[in-house]
């Protein structure tokens, strides 16, 4: 019987997840920093908000050009990025994203992050798998309810 109430309490978890964005925490210097993962993203994007208030340095955009999905007034021209030294357990790296006026959330990882890794994400379990630097990284979302 505890073992039906487990099991059932398991997949309600995972059907849960599978209706979710890939939502956790980072730590950006010594900063706990929100992070999203959607393949759908065509860009990786920190907000200008906390690029201000961490002092990252700006780098000039090599190569304008306009992103639609930002806002309803016709896209934004991408003119600036920033690197984010992002750390998330034993997986540290630095990557290069746009500067973004961007509320919602402090970091979100696109598809060229993904590829990049040729990360896996298991939308069952909402788990993203990839190598980094010869090891193993799984990470892991926060549960709806922390999400918050």
């Amino acid at each position: 019987m505890v073992r039906k109430l487990l099991d059932s309490h398991s997949n309600d978890l995972e059907r849960s997840q599978q209706e979710n964005l890939f939502h956790t925490r980072c730590k950006v210097f010594d900063k706990i920093c929100s992070l999203v993962v959607d393949s759908e993203s065509y860009s990786n994007g920190c907000s200008a908000r906390v690029v201000l208030k961490l002092n990252l340095s700006i780098i000039p955009h090599p190569k304008l050009y306009k992103l639609q999905w930002i806002n309803e007034d016709g896209g934004l021209i991408m003119s600036s990025q920033v690197n984010i030294p992002i750390t998330k357990g034993s997986y540290q790296e630095t990557i290069l994203c746009h500067s973004i006026p961007m509320d919602a959330r402090h970091l979100l990882l696109g598809y060229p992050w993904l590829s990049v890794h040729k990360a896996i994400h298991d939308r069952k379990s909402n788990k993203i798998n990839f190598r980094h630097v010869g090891k193993k990284i799984t990470l892991c979302p926060l549960t709806p309810t922390k999400s918050k």
